[in-house]
């Protein structure tokens, strides 16, 4: 009977010790709790370490009282238990139980306070500044996001953004597209504010986009780099999206300074035909290259300028199709590494093929009329990684046609580089890339 009932009795002493004490009740909604001893009070200016260190004495003060509970029920039932073996073993086991219980938990506390008092009476260690992009209103950060429809709906006086960076660690300049109306709208004319690290602008337009400035190729419609500006492009692209097509009137170009050399072959037409523009960082003022012609299609590149040579084993050009694979029947002159360095120029005409004749068995009519890669374009083998860039012109015009090939050229007769009648060919450009 007595085992029947041990776990009520328990029961019992916990509801009485948290629940007979109404001004403890009181005490948890008023938060003036009664001191215990070795613990830290509380008051209304306790923090949460006290209060930790606060509820681990209580808790270890609970184990030892339920322990001598415990204790006190198993003396009882060893009295009652004369008559019967197995109570009387059941009221050993419980004081045994009881003895163990009030001794480790009385050994966990002596233990933890010797070894490390901390464990008991834990502190805060305040976290380091935020990183990242917030409103503020001088005293308050909220976090910002990465754009913004409407800015009548950022709280009220939070109309400042802050760029905020983790110290030691490199973050990209910050690139706040504002726009006139909201839902971005008025993008002609829309103009961007560039942040650094530990910087602020004001909220003082309808809407706003916001881009990390990271390596790349940036389109705006405005000269000067200035303007409604793209994300970033570090890719070949075909036909350029509205609303920048044909509507690009200045690139910039955002190298890293080591590995990412960025340039750009620019094209009037979609496919990457039509008129082309050569762009490279070195070329532009402040990184920026205003743009005079339409452009449709861009080829972007990343130059190998730290170490040109592991692109490949160089170019060889041939005064016939297919040449590379029927040598001894043609004309020829390899470009080495050592030769293109980190880029190579040269006018067709001064790609001279009259050496090379004097190793292939070549008819001498041949010889003298495919002197050079003007006059006989016929093939160009590109043994590496590496961008050759053929530039024509037509008669009559001043305008550069131009035709991009990362890899060999077999037959120039079928290319639209030199296949319209009235184009020749002027000059070269081979660029190691990665």
């Amino acid at each position: 009977m007595i085992k029947k009932h041990k776990y009520f009795l328990i029961f019992f002493a916990i509801i009485i010790l948290f629940f007979l004490n109404a001004s403890f009740s009181y005490a948890l909604e008023t938060k003036n709790f009664p001191n215990i001893p070795f613990a830290q009070p509380i008051t209304d200016n306790s923090d949460l370490p006290q209060f930790v260190s606060y509820f681990f004495t209580l808790g270890i003060y609970l184990a030892g009282v339920l322990a001598v509970i415990s204790l006190a029920l198993g003396g009882i039932q060893l009295i009652f238990s004369s008559v019967s073996p197995e109570a009387r073993n059941n009221a050993i086991d419980r004081i045994k139980g009881a003895i163990l219980g009030l001794v480790l938990t009385l050994a966990s506390f002596i233990i933890l306070q010797t070894i490390n008092p901390t464990l008991i009476t834990p502190s805060l260690t305040p976290l380091g500044e935020t990183a990242g992009i917030f409103y503020t209103n001088g005293a308050d950060e909220k976090p910002a996001p990465n754009s913004e429809s409407n800015t009548s709906s950022i709280p009220a006086g939070y109309n400042t953004i802050a760029y905020k960076c983790a110290e030691g660690a490199y973050s990209p300049p910050l690139l706040i597209v504002k726009f006139p109306e909201i839902n971005f709208g008025g993008y002609g004319e829309a103009f961007v504010k560039r942040l650094n690290c530990g910087e602020t602008d004001p909220v003082d337009t309808s809407s706003f986009k916001i881009i990390f400035e990271t390596p790349g190729v940036y389109y705006f419609i405005k000269e000067g780099c200035a303007g409604y500006m793209s994300q970033v492009n570090t890719s070949d692209t075909e036909q350029i999206g509205e609303p920048f097509k044909s509507e690009i009137r200045s690139i910039k170009i955002i190298n890293d300074g080591n590995n990412l050399n960025y340039g750009v072959i620019l094209h009037r037409d979609v496919n990457f035909r039509g008129d082309c523009i050569r762009a490279s960082q070195s070329q532009a003022a402040d990184n920026c290259f205003n743009v005079t012609a339409p452009i449709s299609s861009v080829n972007i590149f990343v130059q190998n300028v730290v170490e040109p040579k592991t692109s490949g084993n160089g170019v060889v050009f041939y005064s016939k199709p297919f040449g590379y694979k029927t040598g001894a029947n043609s004309g020829y002159l390899k470009v080495t590494p050592n030769d293109i360095d980190v880029a190579w120029q040269k006018n067709a005409i001064d790609i001279d093929f009259r050496n090379s004749y004097n190793y292939v068995d070549v008819p001498q009519e041949e010889k003298n009329l495919c002197t050079n890669f003007k006059n006989c374009p016929g093939s160009v083998k590109v043994q590496g990684n590496y961008l050759v860039v053929l530039w024509a012109k037509q008669i009559q015009s001043q305008n550069n046609y131009c035709q991009v090939f990362y890899k060999d050229i077999p037959n120039l007769k079928e290319e639209e580089v030199t296949a319209v009648e009235g184009r020749t060919l002027e000059y070269i450009n081979v660029i190691p890339i990665k």
